[in-house]
């Protein structure tokens, strides 16, 4: 009997050495699991102190460097671009087109004379200066007056217009010469090379602008970045019988 409870006892004690070691174990982990969590959260908060620091001296570099270049007479660049300074006496809006006195497309001397009439038109009632109409007449024929001759151009002061011939000879150069009568684009970038104006709007002959857009053709190299391109979508309203 007395072994017995001996033995009880011990199995007793060993039960509870067993939990009370299992137990530490477990509250060393969480002791250990914490302080790693802590050390973590240091690290995150130094690490975001340091790279405000950084910001912070990265800022103090450019106003030093901004500071040195005004004292040494060198104004720092904008971070906006500026709009276009154009020259006194330079045509603000250089207009741009193409054609040959062949009837090129339906009814072209009727869309030509339209479109001519609309520009002087507009030109006059929102008292638009410094327009230069640059047009090029592509590889004219032989037996047709000249484009110059045949159409009664703006009047307007306002509208500065400058015909350039590209002879038959020039045209002959090209490949497919005998197929197509007019390279519309090539024509088009004779034009460009030869335009004054501080900006350059190309377009074609059956285009009527409305009076809201010459207003803003008349005003945009004053608001337009330079070095821009704008694209517009053809609109068709009308057709021609």
């Amino acid at each position: 009997m007395f072994r017995q409870r001996r033995q009880q006892r011990w199995r007793r004690l060993c039960g509870v050495a067993c939990l009370a070691a299992a137990l530490a174990l477990y509250t060393l982990l969480g002791l250990a699991a914490l302080a790693t969590l802590h050390a973590h959260t240091n690290n995150e908060a130094t690490n975001g102190e340091s790279h405000e620091q950084q910001q912070q001296q990265q800022q103090q570099q450019q106003q030093q460097q901004q500071q040195q270049q005004q004292q040494q007479g060198r104004a720092p660049r904008a971070a906006t671009t500026a709009c276009i300074d154009f020259e006194a006496g330079r045509p603000t809006l250089s207009i741009v087109l193409t054609g040959r006195n062949d009837e090129h497309g339906e009814a072209y001397w009727v869309r030509l004379q339209n479109f001519l009439d609309t520009l002087d038109f507009q030109a006059r009632s929102i008292n638009a200066s410094r327009l230069e109409l640059v047009f090029v007449e592509w590889n004219p024929p032989e037996q047709a007056p000249s484009l110059k001759e045949a159409m009664r151009w703006p009047s307007w002061p306002g509208i500065s217009v400058v015909f350039i011939v590209v002879p038959p000879s020039i045209h002959k150069l090209y490949q497919n010469n005998d197929v197509l009568k007019l390279f519309e684009f090539t024509a088009k970038n004779v034009g460009l090379r030869r335009a004054k104006g501080s900006m350059v709007l190309f377009t074609n002959s059956d285009i009527v602008f409305t009076e809201p857009l010459m207003r803003l053709l008349r005003d945009a190299p004053r608001i337009v970045p330079e070095s821009t391109w704008v694209v517009a979508h053809r609109h068709d309203t009308c057709q021609l019988r």
